[in-house]
């Protein structure tokens, strides 16, 4: 397959191997990240809020406002199952427009709200204080692993004091 990663409209000619002509494409999936002819990023961010759609339907048994869960134990598994998702690569496509980035934002919200759902406690309180960080602020934390301070610890999680069921 071949892509050319350019904002210009004319195409580059066709590229062959042995006389034997590469197909030519608009958009490429290489380890995980949909890039596209232009590198908006719109195909990927489309690709991962279908997978965090499906993936929060499959688990809203568990975060949904009915669930029996604690708070904390939802957000552990948003942390351990949901955020992964949307957050692999975000070094590289977190460059994209804040339009596209509102779209996985809006996930954040969503599932947020359908999480917190207390008694006494308004979503936007809720969505405030649960959830970290925007994508935003998300695309630099840590990376590259070289660049963190000597001194600064990672907070671990003890698996010995969270339980499942309250």
């Amino acid at each position: 397959m071949q892509i050319t990663f350019t904002t210009r409209k004319n195409i580059c000619p066709p590229l062959t191997l042995n006389n034997v002509p590469i197909p030519v494409t608009t958009e490429v999936k290489y380890l995980g990240l949909h890039q596209d002819q232009r590198l908006t990023w719109h195909t990927h961010i489309q690709a991962k809020r279908r997978q965090l759609d499906t993936k929060f339907r499959q688990m809203h048994w568990l975060l949904g406002r009915n669930s029996k869960l604690s708070l904390s134990n939802k957000l552990l598994l948003y942390k351990v199952v949901l955020k992964p998702i949307w957050s692999y690569g975000v070094q590289l496509w977190g460059c994209a427009k804040p339009t596209r980035l509102k779209i996985i934002q809006r996930f954040q919200s969503k599932s947020s709200e359908a999480q917190s759902m207390h008694p006494g406690m308004s979503a936007i309180t809720c969505s405030i204080t649960i959830f970290t960080y925007p994508v935003s602020q998300t695309k630099f934390d840590g990376w590259p692993p070289h660049t963190t301070t000597r001194h600064k610890t990672t907070p671990m999680i003890s698996l010995n004091t969270c339980t499942l069921m309250d």
